[in-house]
């Protein structure tokens, strides 16, 4: 339990904390607001947040809905790291922005001091002297944009053996569904009342629509395999 002395001492800390807090209006001086962007692009790194408040969340949507749309993700694990994959090209495009930004930067605070006739010349000039200071900077962002790569390729990889898995194990399944609706066909082709196949009955996803589009196109392979084609043009 606090003494009287320590609730005393407490409450004139917070009363000081907030008297503080009002005359606090930010960083006034050049090299003070610059501390404050670079600080802002440390955060804006490493923010647990996708999407910054400064972004467009429409843009990010369309974005992540394209990677979604070319991958074709199957299953809760497939689009899990579709979206991981997404929401890291999404950081990625933004530690990029954000290292443009800072050669604005070094140029719009630099130039000004810079004896040059030639813009381009005047403009190389301040960024190298921007960099010379901002090195730390600089090297955090790469550190970021090598670490979300990393991530990236890792989910890549696992995306794709991921996904031949699954395409090798429909196309296995694919195979027995067909020859046992081929063969519940042969049974029933003499029948008064046939029973239609039911894929479900045997274990199947697919519709008897999927395994006939199937069979189509295999047959349609077949005679392709065994169609000279070069004698039919010269004849």
């Amino acid at each position: 339990m606090l003494s009287e002395n320590e609730s005393v001492i407490d409450r004139d800390r917070a009363a000081i904390n907030r008297e503080n807090s009002l005359k606090s209006t930010g960083p006034r001086t050049e090299a003070g607001k610059q501390t404050s962007s670079l600080n802002a692009l440390r955060h804006g790194l490493t923010a647990q947040s996708v999407v910054m408040p400064n972004e467009d969340l429409e843009a990010y949507h369309r974005f992540t809905d394209s990677f979604h749309a070319d991958h074709k993700p199957s299953g809760v694990l497939e689009i899990q790291i579709v979206q991981c994959i997404a929401d890291d090209y999404w950081r990625l495009n933004r530690a990029k922005n954000m290292e443009g930004h800072l050669f604005a930067l070094f140029i719009q605070q630099k130039a000004p001091g810079v004896d040059a006739q030639n813009e381009q010349v005047r403009d190389g000039l301040a960024m190298t002297d921007g960099l010379r200071e901002q090195t730390k900077a600089l090297a955090t962002l790469s550190m970021h944009q090598q670490r979300i790569n990393r991530t990236i390729l890792s989910n890549v990889k696992l995306l794709k053996e991921l996904q031949a898995e699954r395409f090798s194990k429909e196309r296995s399944d694919m195979t027995k569904a067909a020859n046992l609706y081929q063969l519940h066909q042969h049974e029933n082709a003499e029948s008064k009342d046939p029973v239609p196949y039911n894929p479900a009955n045997d274990g199947f996803v697919f519709s008897t629509e999927e395994i006939d589009s199937y069979l189509d196109r295999d047959e349609r392979t077949s005679r392709a395999r065994r169609t000279d084609f070069h004698s039919e043009a010269a004849a």
